[in-house]
């Protein structure tokens, strides 16, 4: 890695750092106190599950290690004069920089140059997914970093077991469906016998943490027992036509969000319908959102990235499925997806027609933080 790029993937990181921080600024406080406001988000659970060994960690079963990492973080930043949300907060930032990071390094490990791999990175920060997720304290900025980490690995050209093991070990250790992230690559650019070490490894180094962590926090769910994902079947839902487009659409270019009565004051918000796109700067952005998705399938499959191709197009056909058929509305997991599509789009950034592609990458940037922030700040206005 040359200086240059150790450099931009510092400066990357303190301006997504940054930009973390502005957005949680605009967030109400009748946002980080109460459950299912923000797209159905249990921010206050979150928030005890990161600050507090005797939080319920009712959910310990999908995110195995989570509160075992982030306690001591926070715990530490508590020490040092920032209250618990804060230190939350914080770390939701730095989430957002090593992500950003992460996603450069992996563009310039497929071969992009610098500016068309700094083009890819202001497109995963002018999505929605990212203003509306790194922006609260939640699981999925953290489950975001981890997958980004194993498409950086995937892409690093290093082969080191130990490198691979902790890369696939991080991503199981935040949510249990992010590892199919770092099963795929694993699977795609290791050999089959590398690839059974590798997975085996981070499963039963994550397992053995969870053991510590029920130690300490008696509360904790022991992820690799029977029947512990049981109560996940209550998150059942039905396909539908909406969920696709929340999916494949939301993810980059935000609905403006509508409101629904809780106990007043207090309102929930979640994505409004997708004829809210037709407004000017939603559109622009949308069709340069969908263009840059389908260039980058398109060039997904040639010679030179044919084996992350198959991945990320694993990755985003796995996310895809699962969120048809599980939890809330997909716009709320999109951080999950959103490391994915950055890659994808990159692949459009490398192909044939990449001047058309920086063209629609530079529309997407202008356009998409015009118009997603505009939603951002609106959305917080609703509730503020």
């Amino acid at each position: 890695m040359s200086k240059r790029d150790l450099f931009v993937a510092a400066c990357i990181a303190v301006a997504l750092f940054l930009c973390s921080g502005y957005l949680s600024a605009q967030i109400p406080e009748v946002v980080m106190g109460n459950y299912d406001v923000w797209f159905g988000a249990d921010l206050p659970r979150v928030v005890g599950d990161m600050t507090s060994p005797s939080s319920a960690h009712g959910r310990s079963n999908l995110h195995p290690l989570f509160s075992l990492i982030a306690v001591p973080l926070t715990k530490s930043l508590v020490w040092v004069g920032y209250s618990g949300l804060a230190a939350c907060l914080v770390l939701v930032g730095v989430s957002a920089g090593l992500a950003g990071t992460f996603l450069y390094l992996a563009c310039r490990g497929i071969g992009l140059a610098l500016i068309d791999a700094v083009l890819a990175v202001l497109v995963f920060a002018s999505s929605a997914a990212f203003m509306f997720s790194w922006s609260v304290p939640e699981t999925y900025p953290f489950g975001a970093m981890t997958i980004a980490l194993a498409l950086y690995v995937a892409t690093s050209g290093c082969f080191s077991m130990p490198l691979w093991i902790l890369a696939s070990a991080s991503t199981l250790a935040i949510t249990t469906t992010n590892w199919v992230s770092a099963l795929v690559t694993t699977l795609v650019f290791r050999r089959f016998p590398d690839f059974i070490k590798i997975s085996v490894g981070a499963l039963v180094l994550v397992a053995a943490g969870a053991i510590l962590q029920k130690c300490w926090m008696p509360e904790t769910t022991l992820f690799f027992l029977p029947g512990a994902m049981g109560s996940e079947r209550t998150f059942l839902k039905s396909p539908t036509v909406e969920r696709a487009i929340n999916f494949f659409i939301f993810t980059g270019v935000s609905s403006m969000p509508v409101t629904h009565s809780l106990q007043p004051p207090t309102v929930l918000i979640s994505s409004g319908p997708a004829a809210t796109l037709l407004d000017p700067a939603r559109a622009v952005a949308c069709v340069a959102w969908i263009f840059l998705g389908g260039l980058g399938a398109l060039n997904a499959f040639s010679k030179a990235h044919r084996r992350l191709g198959i991945a990320v197009l694993g990755i985003l056909s796995f996310e895809f499925i699962l969120h048809q058929v599980y939890g809330d509305e997909p716009f709320l997991y999109s951080a999950h997806f959103i490391p994915a599509f950055t890659m994808l789009i990159a692949f459009g950034l490398a192909g044939r027609a990449s001047r058309l592609a920086r063209v629609a990458a530079i529309v997407f940037i202008l356009a998409g933080t015009t118009a997603n922030l505009r939603t951002f700040l609106a959305t917080c206005g609703l509730l503020g």
